[in-house]
């Protein structure tokens, strides 16, 4: 009964980690699409200083969109760096469930050997009950017959 309670617990435990990996997965998914978005913010932003200064915009304007380029810029590297991180955390969640589903598996199949050593003990003991019936069996033959 032992591994059947293991068995439980290792199905919750391969549950939870599956949980958390979906959490994450989700997350990193929402930060990867925000990363670009805002990389394609920063390069419309660029396109239009090039397209300024083709145009001949005013020092001034384009210094001062040159100044968003670099915040927005900023803003990238701090969210790549909060991908790196989100993707290290879903590598780490995925490898935890890859070890709950394994310990799971050892498990089923510790379950399942104790079943067939429980079944081949139950047939050795039937095999044993029916050798004893017909020994006796023929010991009440041959005691009729004498």
């Amino acid at each position: 009964m032992a591994l059947h309670a293991m068995g439980k617990l290792a199905e919750r435990q391969v549950e939870e980690a599956q949980r958390r990996w979906a959490v994450l997965a989700k997350e990193c998914a929402a930060a990867r699409r925000k990363l670009n978005l805002l990389r394609q913010y920063g390069d419309s932003y660029r396109a239009q200083l090039e397209d300024g200064g083709r145009q001949g915009v005013v020092a001034s304007q384009a210094a001062s969109v040159a100044a968003f380029i670099r915040r927005v810029a900023d803003v990238v590297a701090r969210e790549e760096a909060q991908v790196r991180q989100l993707e290290g955390a879903c590598e780490r969640e995925w490898a935890d469930l890859v070890v709950a589903r394994r310990n799971k598996r050892m498990i089923e199949i510790l379950v399942e050997r104790q079943m067939l050593r429980e079944a081949e003990e139950a047939l050795r003991r039937s095999q044993s009950e029916i050798d004893d019936l017909i020994a006796r069996a023929g010991i009440f033959t041959r005691e009729s017959r004498a």
